[in-house]
């Protein structure tokens, strides 16, 4: 079985998008790691200034020492950022433009 390079990381900054997440995940630069994201939406319900939850591959380099820490969110290293791979509960995939009803 390989490594698993998936992971949800939650309480991301409201303006967070698919093409900015990585502005806001960081690696000691030694680390060599490639952040591909997969998903970004909303934590709750898309409520403006909402904070955000992401799917993410952090895809190592040959040789990848499992030891090398998981990212810090620039600037925010105190904020209750929480990256897992266990998926529990419910993960928003996307943000849809309007309302979704139920029919």
């Amino acid at each position: 079985m390989g490594i698993r390079t998936g992971y949800r990381v939650e309480r991301l900054p409201p303006d967070t998008t698919i093409d900015n997440v990585h502005n806001y995940l960081q690696f000691d630069t030694a680390a060599n790691m490639r952040l591909v994201p997969r998903s970004v939406a909303a934590l709750v319900d898309n409520t403006p200034g909402e904070l955000k939850v992401a799917t993410v591959d952090f895809l190592p380099p040959s040789g990848w020492n499992p030891s090398i820490p998981l990212p810090a969110l620039k600037g925010h290293e105190k904020d209750g950022v929480v990256v897992d791979q266990t998926f529990y509960g419910f993960t928003p995939l996307n943000s849809p433009r309007g309302p979704v009803l139920l029919e």
